[in-house]
């Protein structure tokens, strides 16, 4: 067969490298998602080399981003990759089918505009488009509200169609609760059946729920008869409070089904979809006599009683809104968002009603730990922060010593920063000549698809260590003079003197200057009473405007500090006192005149030192790291339910026990 000849297509302006040598050119190819076939990125490459080799004519590197993704999707990491490469100014195209391969929305035309600013080319083929050609804009306009014109269309037209299906033909969409039967096979909620073994078991849940039951009282019951879970249950797979609830709650038990409870919306700062509840006109409703378990009017009765029953529980409303709605987590008072438990790791959430704020272990109110301490919220925070403001207040001056400490660990930090600096220099230099290698193999024996993303990756690589070299170079080789105890005082003064805990920014502000926070259980070592103590960091390095301190000098700066959130008991107050005279020979009557206590207070405290002198003890408090036996509040390891499984990535850091 004889060979067709290469017909090249010259552009007005023609494409041309700007090193002069080789041109660079960026391919974008992306599909939607899996259910698309991933041929076609490569039939997108394909068309995009041979578009090349029809409009270019010398030595060309190709750069191929390949992904799969929503366009709505500005968070993706292929897009942080695009602007990459934009930025470090050395690519001279990039060529896409269409501005939709980019983004579904109008920042494929702001990255359009960037690209010319880094003096960049685009060309999107199928919008005819060209940032090299007058008037360009015009047709990226266009491009992209067609663009997304296309996608709301597209939605509109699914939508169209489910709903339609769901209500003629009972299609199948949402996952079945444990009770039902689907058939390899079935489509319609014609074809699904019930599960024998369920028709007893949810008449008695319903029974118990008539007579005050709970979920979990419900879910310990469905573990004690191992009743299996649903198929589709994630793991791990076991009856918990929250599952029940989403049993009795499905009104698929009275035969209803239901759809469009909820209907996506995008965040346009991220291009994510959230699910948000849609308006009552959007709900369809399907009844399937054979699928129904519970008889309707009980089934509305029951559910009815449970919502009174729990009315009280809810958390109240401002003007019949939810006053935690569209609020952020983090946006919360402080210590929320940073106070650990010392036992699995958890957040401590805020619990608790308007009257009498309450936090506890997160990990407990899920049964994956034990710790089931509770604390008065406006009291741990009057405690921490009186904790915090004697500490600063107590301060000595910073003496000779503590400066020279200081001035060591600039030494070093500047030492280890210049080590850096020619480690990272001498693997830049590598890369180079790696790259340079590989781009005069290139330019005289051509190139493979494999070299030319092994050239790819180093310069990727090449790129972020040149960052992290641009980021040491910035950084000045300054020592911050650290201010007199009177500032660092005047300063934490006026942070407390504006003192608002619902305040994100005085939040953000105690954040940095209480790093870590945990809340340990103690317990008298004569086995009475378990209380939380506070173990946390305090850095004084917050209080010093735009330090910029490398962090080996911050941490000179940390104060470990020990906050017990409780009232000292009178037995462990008076303790020492009571030892004292009573090894003056003083009885017990007289101990407690001159004290002003009762006799029986007297014994106790007597008692005490003597259950501290068997244990070998200094002080009357032991860390608890097992559950009691003996107290009533830690229960919750007693449940069928219950399974330990701290936070791993939390945990308490060995030194914050042993510092404070």
């Amino acid at each position: 067969m004889k060979k067709m000849k290469k017909l090249t297509i010259t552009l007005n302006p023609p494409l041309k490298p700007r090193n002069g040598v080789k041109f660079v050119v960026l391919f974008i190819c992306r599909i939607s998602g899996k259910s698309q076939d991933e041929k076609s990125l490569e039939d997108q490459e394909a068309y995009y080399r041979e578009w090349l080799d029809r409009h270019f004519e010398g030595p060309v590197e190709i750069i191929v981003i390949a992904t799969q993704g929503s366009g709505e999707r500005l968070d993706r990491a292929e897009s942080a990759e695009i602007y990459e490469h934009i930025d470090s100014r050395r690519i001279d195209l990039i060529l896409t089918e269409d501005l939709g391969r980019i983004y579904r929305r109008i920042h494929a035309l702001l990255l359009c505009e960037d690209c010319i600013d880094c003096g960049v080319r685009l060309i999107s083929l199928n919008d005819n488009l060209d940032t090299a050609v007058e008037g360009w804009r015009v047709h990226g306009l266009f491009a992209v509200m067609r663009h997304e014109q296309y996608n709301a269309d597209t939605a509109k037209r699914i939508r169209r169609t489910h709903r339609n299906r769901f209500l003629q033909q009972g299609l199948l969409f949402q996952d079945l609760i444990a009770g039902y039967i689907k058939p390899p096979g079935a489509t319609s909620d014609t074809q699904l059946q019930k599960d024998p073994r369920f028709e007893p078991v949810y008449d008695e849940m319903f029974t118990r729920l008539e007579g005050g039951a709970g979920f979990p009282e419900i879910s310990d019951w469905f573990i004690a008869i191992e009743l299996p879970v649903g198929p589709y249950c994630r793991p791990p797979k076991r009856w918990t409070a929250k599952m029940v609830r989403g049993i009795v709650f499905n009104k698929i038990l009275k035969g209803m089904r239901h759809r469009n409870d909820k209907i996506s919306v995008r965040v346009n700062g991220t291009g994510r979809r959230k699910s948000v509840k849609a308006p009552p006109e959007e709900l369809l409703e399907r009844f399937c006599p054979h699928l129904v378990f519970i008889e309707p009017e009980r089934y509305d009765r029951v559910i009815a009683l449970i919502k009174r029953r729990n009315e009280k529980h809810r958390r109240h409303l401002v003007d019949g809104v939810d006053p935690r709605q569209n609020v952020a987590r983090k946006a919360t008072e402080f210590p929320g968002q940073l106070a650990r438990c010392g036992t699995c790791g958890h957040l401590f959430y805020w619990t608790g009603t308007a009257d009498q704020k309450m936090m506890s272990c997160s990990g407990c109110l899920n049964y994956h730990c034990w710790n089931a301490i509770n604390i008065n919220g406006p009291y741990l925070q009057r405690k921490l922060l009186e904790a915090i403001w004697s500490e600063i207040r107590s301060l000595p001056e910073f003496g000779p010593h503590f400066q020279s400490l200081v001035a060591e660990r600039y030494r070093e930090a500047f030492t280890q920063k210049s080590a850096t600096k020619i480690v990272k220099q001498k693997e830049i230099a590598r890369l180079q000549g790696q790259i340079q290698r590989i781009t005069t193999s290139i330019e005289e024996h051509g190139g493979t698809r494999n070299l030319f993303e092994r050239q790819s990756q180093l310069e990727i690589t090449l790129a972020t260590l040149e960052d992290d070299l641009k980021l040491l170079n910035s950084t000045p080789d300054t020592v911050v003079e650290l201010p007199s105890i009177t500032e660092l005082q005047q300063a934490a003064e006026e942070v407390f003197r504006v003192l608002a805990p619902r305040d994100p920014r005085v939040w953000r502000q105690l954040r940095r200057l209480v790093p870590q926070l945990y809340l340990f259980p103690y317990q008298i070592c004569d086995g009475q009473g378990i209380f939380l103590r506070a173990k946390l960091v305090l850095n004084l390095a917050a209080l010093i405007p735009q330090s910029g301190m490398p962090e080996e000098v911050e941490q000179i700066l940390y104060r470990h500090l020990a906050v017990d959130l409780f009232d000292i008991p009178q037995r462990v107050e008076f303790r020492e006192q009571v030892v004292e005279l009573h090894q003056q020979g003083l009885s017990t009557r007289k101990i407690a005149g001159r004290l002003g206590l009762t006799q029986p207070a007297v014994q106790n405290a007597l008692a005490l030192d003597q259950r501290m002198k068997e244990l070998g003890l200094t002080e009357p408090f032991v860390l608890l790291t097992e559950p009691p036996e003996s107290f009533g509040r830690c229960r919750r390891h007693k449940k069928s339910r219950y399974r330990f499984e701290p936070d791993t990535k939390h945990l308490p850091p060995p030194d914050l026990d042993a510092a404070a």
